[in-house]
């Protein structure tokens, strides 16, 4: 899991360029998404909350929030938000480099964290394994002696029949190197080009 949460926006706030340079913090009411039908700072009523939000909502952690409880998440958040970007002496283009930032840092944090336990584990997930069937294979024979075989010498042509008949998998270019209408996938004769 990630320790960082992702942060709110008032995506229909930002409708130029110029407001890049305000140095006011957008009002509450600026943070409403009518995508959402609601207001971005305030939870769904399913939400898991921090412990801070519980406090301010006066929620247990139990059962759904009430619609007091939501409008006391969403001013909490507001005013966490509003006090950061003033003694920041932020402008609003540097409350949106901490919003795309704060966008991305959970991904990473959750990608470093399964780096690691699969690292303890003896597998490199971006070089040896790049799909769930890869790491789970590299797990499966990673304590097997080299000479294991699936089938016995005399049935070795079951492996290429096996394996000319798969289809499917990961449609990734293993490839570093890829020009547009040079190279192509799979570097076979007649693939498509890239």
């Amino acid at each position: 899991g990630a320790t960082v949460n992702k942060s709110y926006f008032p995506y229909e706030y930002f409708d130029s360029l110029e407001k890049l340079t305000y140095t006011e913090f957008p009002r509450y009411v600026e943070f409403y998404s009518s995508l959402k039908g609601r207001n971005t700072l305030e939870p769904s009523p399913e939400e898991t909350l921090s412990v801070e939000e519980q406090l301010a909502a006066n929620h247990t952690g139990n059962g759904n929030l009430t619609d007091e409880q939501i409008s006391a998440v969403g001013n909490f958040r507001y005013q966490h938000l509003r006090q950061m970007f003033y003694e920041k002496g932020w402008t609003f283009g540097d409350f949106l480099a901490y919003y795309n930032n704060r966008d991305v840092e959970p991904f990473l944090e959750a990608v470093e964290n399964m780096v690691e336990y699969y690292e303890v584990r003896g597998v490199d997930i971006f070089k040896e394994a790049i799909s769930v069937p890869g790491v789970s294979l590299r797990l499966a024979f990673k304590d097997v002696a080299e000479n294991f075989y699936l089938f016995s010498k005399r049935h070795c042509d079951l492996v290429t029949l096996f394996l000319s008949q798969n289809v499917g998998g990961p449609a990734l270019i293993f490839d570093r190197f890829q020009e547009a209408g040079s190279t192509t996938i799979g570097h076979k004769k007649g693939a498509p080009l890239t």
